[in-house]
């Protein structure tokens, strides 16, 4: 069976927290992965003249290989992180310049994934993942926190991914 799922991650650590779970993931379910910090995505330009980053090139790659993505990203101030809200905010692109990789987005999955040194993630910070799949069409598979000084409780959430 293909395997079709892949980790995205936004962090500004590449080698910390967020990336020790996504490693775990991956190690267990053998998903892709890819970190954010590895591409050029320039923040969103209402005038498009970004297009030569890797976004789209780096979009359509996603569409064509995998049916389900997790966005993975850390806790800061009570939300993503800003490497993924950039991400996020360059689907705009799918709408606008690059509408049939948008399209393509139609009946996939989208999952969450959050980390912090604590098992308080606020209640809403998964809620503009959440619209945002449901705005493109996606499915949504809903948010895991992983808190990663409690191993136990890392190791038992693993399970829902």
């Amino acid at each position: 069976m293909k395997n079709n799922t892949i980790v995205i991650m936004g962090s500004s650590n590449p080698m910390g927290n967020t990336y020790d779970v996504c490693s775990e993931i991956v190690k267990k379910t053998g998903y892709k992965f890819q970190d954010l910090m590895e591409l050029v995505i320039m923040p969103y330009d209402y005038e498009y003249e970004n297009s030569d980053d890797d976004f789209i090139g780096f979009m359509k790659h996603v569409v064509k290989n995998y049916d389900h993505i997790i966005l993975a990203s850390p806790v800061y101030w009570y939300s993503v992180s800003g490497t993924m809200k950039n991400f996020i905010d360059r689907f705009t692109d799918l709408l606008k310049v690059e509408k049939e990789t948008g399209r393509e987005l139609r009946g996939k999955s989208l999952q969450l994934i959050s980390v912090s040194n604590s098992d308080d993630c606020p209640e809403e910070f998964a809620k503009p993942i959440e619209r945002t799949a449901n705005y493109l069409a996606m499915e949504w598979k809903g948010h895991t926190h992983f808190p990663v000084d409690e191993k136990g409780i890392m190791e038992e959430r693993l399970g829902t991914i």
